[in-house]
């Protein structure tokens, strides 16, 4: 293990990761999946190793994100185009509260199906923003948003 290297692919619940940095492994238990590394604040410390990937490993990055709806507090849904660094896209919709209330008034049932979606307080590009940079960090941008087909 001499002088490995290892890419942080999400930050998960940890303040001393960040998302794309290098890290030097300092030893490494495979029994119960853990590296120790020294982190951003200059800590030796054991994460999980589920937190990181190889160097060579590239990392699915956003690269912008639009939208043809508005991005004000005043709209309850905004569905925004992910344009990512392998040239996909994807869509992930934002709802807030008050639709999801809507959406359930109507509702037939005492359910409703709402695939790909983050509830926000408000539809605004700063709030888009701040949760979309919170999912990259977290490696969560796939497993929210679905391709478009």
């Amino acid at each position: 293990m001499d002088n490995k290297k290892l890419k942080c692919r999400t930050e998960s619940v940890y303040k001393g990761l960040k998302r794309g940095r290098i890290y030097d492994l300092i030893s490494e238990d495979k029994e119960r999946h853990q590296v120790t590394i020294v982190d951003n604040n200059g800590r030796k410390r054991k994460y999980p190793s589920g937190c990181f990937v190889s160097i060579e490993t590239s990392l699915l990055e956003l690269e912008k994100w639009s939208s043809v709806d508005r991005c004000d507090s005043t709209e309850e849904f905004v569905e925004v185009t992910l344009h990512l660094s392998n040239s996909a896209q994807r869509l992930l919709n934002f709802f807030t509260v008050e639709h999801v209330s809507n959406l359930m008034s109507n509702c037939k049932e005492n359910y409703t199906e709402l695939p790909s979606f983050i509830l926000v307080r408000e539809t605004s590009k700063e709030t888009i923003s701040t949760a979309l940079e919170h999912l990259e960090a977290q490696d969560k941008l796939l497993s929210y948003s679905h391709p478009i087909v």
